[in-house]
């Protein structure tokens, strides 16, 4: 008898703790550079070396405004819009490097103390993109609040369309490009979002034509929440986020499992009392292989079709969300 009342009472403790938790808070860089640029050249390939280092806590885009070069190729690719993203920010030349919408530096981008001091935060909202298709990408957007967000706020959402890597021989040097700004799924001035409560979510959804000029396994989608007058991004999301670490509920994950790994065909999910609202599965790239809406607790999907590899399977419950790697055969 001890032993029942000391379980629940642990069941409670867990629920109670962890339903308190806030998600993860993604470092987000806005990278403001120039093909023609020559100190652009020396500064950007140790920024790109420390990102590579914290691929799953850092987002990060380069954006290419006016100066001090309009010769710019990433530029004249999308004027109007790499333009819109600078102004806010008073972009006067480059390199220039804002973290969560606060300047970091001139000299080196990325400082080690800046970085470290950003670790391990946590962000009242969680921002999860998804998307499938090829050449044409259907993007979704969901952002849940884990607490009442403060009135008073202007908060705007920002979609954009990224080449993470570009292969480009460039006037000042640079020969790879990474996280290349290219196209808004909102407009510049992004789209005011109610201020949510804890609980509520907001969804956005948006279809986008890759360009024949852009490589189509490069191009991703990657989302941001900014409050519009002080510039602070509160979260962000992108579609290869495929562990949303602290976003994930404990409790939930460790009543989820997923079995036979690796497979061939058959991939059961048991999820026991708790109930299954969705599960997506994304490949190694972060694009939607598969999405069931499924309320069956217990279900047995058929990946048989699905080429050999890595693949993350999401599972969407109404108490959080689990992801389980797992290897198809």
């Amino acid at each position: 008898m001890k032993r029942i009342l000391f379980s629940s009472w642990l069941v409670i403790f867990l629920l109670v703790n962890l339903s308190s938790q806030n998600p993860k808070r993604y470092i987000f860089l806005e990278h403001f550079t120039n093909t023609v640029c020559g100190i652009c050249a020396t500064k950007n390939p140790p920024l790109f070396d420390k990102i590579a280092q914290y691929q799953n806590d850092i987002h990060h885009i380069s954006i290419h405004p006016p100066v001090p070069y309009t010769t710019c190729e990433f530029y004249n690719e999308n004027t109007f819009e790499n333009e819109a993203l600078a102004i806010p920010y008073g972009i006067n030349g480059t390199p220039k490097l804002y973290m969560w919408g606060n300047f970091v530096s001139t000299n080196i981008l990325l400082p080690d103390a800046a970085l470290q001091d950003a670790f391990n935060q946590t962000s009242p909202i969680s921002v999860i993109v998804s998307e499938s298709g090829t050449t044409q990408r259907n993007v979704e957007v969901d952002i849940t609040a884990y607490e009442d967000l403060p009135n008073g706020n202007d908060y705007r959402l920002f979609v954009a369309m990224v080449e993470r890597n570009v292969n480009y021989n460039a006037p000042n040097g640079e020969s790879v490009h990474h996280n290349v700004f290219r196209k808004l799924l909102t407009p510049e001035t992004g789209v005011p979002i109610d201020v949510l409560a804890s609980g509520e979510s907001y969804n956005f959804e948006s279809v986008f034509d890759v360009s024949p000029n852009y490589v189509e396994e490069e191009i991703y989608a990657i989302a941001w929440v900014q409050i519009f007058e002080t510039k602070e991004i509160v979260n962000s999301g992108a579609s290869y986020d495929m562990i949303i670490n602290s976003n994930e509920n404990k409790f939930v994950e460790a009543s989820v499992f997923i079995y036979p790994n690796p497979t061939s065909e058959l991939l059961n999910i048991d999820a026991g009392e708790i109930n299954i609202e969705k599960i997506l599965v994304r490949n190694i790239d972060g694009k939607i292989s598969m999405e069931i809406n499924e309320l069956s607790n217990n279900k047995s999907i058929d990946i048989s079709h699905l080429s050999s590899g890595v693949y993350f399977v999401s599972i969407f419950t109404t108490d959080g969300i689990s992801t389980k790697k797992i290897t198809k055969l």
